[in-house]
């Protein structure tokens, strides 16, 4: 299977971090001893004709001189190829990263920053086990960041024995990591046993589907959950996923910002989650809904939990919504309750009709302060409309 990409992507934020140091944690070298094999090239003297040197030589190098360069080229090729395919082995799990005694977390003002640095499943987890049987009071582990270190499920149900241990834990940042559904539960178990403290849970560039984020939307039904800020962009989540968050959203008042761009969800999962927000759930204020298949319906039903005055951002961008759904939005707008301050509908087909739909919602006295409208054809009618809302 692909590697996640890195780059390609929603552009990642320090999740749930503000103003933090994070100076390297640990310093780890790997490194492989490439054979190296020097040749002379051949040449041709540019006397030969001079000095009456045989025919054979006028036309290039013999086979037996070209055998030494065809052997060092091998060898640099094969050398290549050992160090690439290591540093593979080494990212997917199959050959171990440090050992333990190499494996030291270093907390900066309970900062503990370890992202891309390619552990493996063998030394990094054995290193966070390491720490969290010898935390101290006085340097608790408070932010502990680890993306891109591609641990897997193997990886993950370690972490999440170790992690409870910390009991300070407030920020855990597991971004590309390739996290199954069965790392997922494992993680959604060790919420539900108990991370007191933990408010910021950031999962994007999985692996997760379906199951793996019911599993999650189960722990949210817990009362003792106190997470605020949940990411799962850019995994492989589809409407059943979507609906089960929006079950688990109906019995969580403290979660505040939900992430589920990068996903595969469309009209049937946005609608179940606006449901779930219109009637049960006044507590969630972001919601990024970004890059899935969401159109007219899912923005219609969307629109009707504006007039409750939960939400403050609301990211569209990159669906399928069209001029209906952007009037429908405008009308939510409009709203006496609406506090929507963040409205992201760029990379739509909202058109001209949607754009001046949305501009007429840009009275004096709106709650909205940005909005994106990019990509969408809106062309000189929609363009005129939306200036003359300023």
């Amino acid at each position: 299977s692909a590697m996640p990409s890195s780059d390609t992507h929603t552009p990642k934020r320090e999740f749930g971090t503000a103003n933090m140091s994070h100076g390297p944690a640990t310093h780890v070298l790997l490194k492989a001893e490439e054979g190296m094999a020097d040749s002379d090239d051949c040449a041709l003297l540019g006397d030969e004709k001079e000095n009456n040197l045989p025919s054979a030589h006028s036309s290039g190098c013999t086979a037996a001189q070209m055998i030494p360069s065809l052997g060092a080229v091998f060898l640099a090729v094969c050398s290549i190829v050992f160090v690439y395919r290591r540093a593979g082995l080494l990212m997917h799990g199959l050959l171990p990263g440090p050992s333990s005694n190499q494996t030291v977390i270093a907390v900066d003002k309970g900062v503990a920053y370890l992202s891309a640095k390619s552990f493996g499943d063998f030394g990094l987890v054995t290193g966070i086990e390491n720490y969290a049987q010898t935390l101290s009071s006085d340097e608790p582990l408070r932010v502990l960041h680890l993306r891109r270190n591609f641990i897997g499920d193997y990886g993950a149900e370690p972490l999440a024995k170790a992690l409870p241990r910390t009991r300070s834990l407030e920020v855990l940042d597991l971004q590309e990591n390739w996290i199954n559904d069965d790392g997922a539960g494992r993680l959604a178990k060790a919420l539900k046993q108990g991370y007191p403290s933990l408010v910021a849970l950031d999962l994007s560039a999985n692996r997760i589907a379906d199951v793996g984020v019911g599993a999650i939307a189960r722990a949210l039904e817990q009362d003792h959950i106190l997470l605020r800020n949940l990411s799962v962009a850019d995994n492989k989540i589809g409407d059943a996923g979507a609906v089960m968050l929006g079950v688990g959203l109906k019995e969580n008042s403290n979660l505040h910002s939900l992430d589920l761009s990068h996903n595969r969800i469309t009209d049937d999962g946005a609608t179940f989650i606006a449901e779930t927000l219109e009637k049960s759930n006044r507590a969630l204020a972001h919601l990024d809904l970004g890059i899935n298949h969401v159109g007219d319906k899912g923005a219609s039903a969307l629109a009707k939990v504006l007039p409750h005055g939960c939400l403050r951002t609301l990211d569209l961008h990159a669906n399928q919504v069209t001029a209906e759904g952007a009037a429908s939005l405008a009308e939510g707008l409009r709203a006496k309750g609406c506090k929507l301050t963040n409205l992201d509908v760029g990379r739509n087909v909202i058109g001209p009709k949607g754009a001046k739909a949305i501009a007429a919602a840009l009275a004096p006295g709106s709650s909205l302060v940005k909005l994106d409208l990019g990509v969408n054809k809106i062309g000189d009618l929609g363009a005129i409309s939306v200036a003359a809302a300023l």
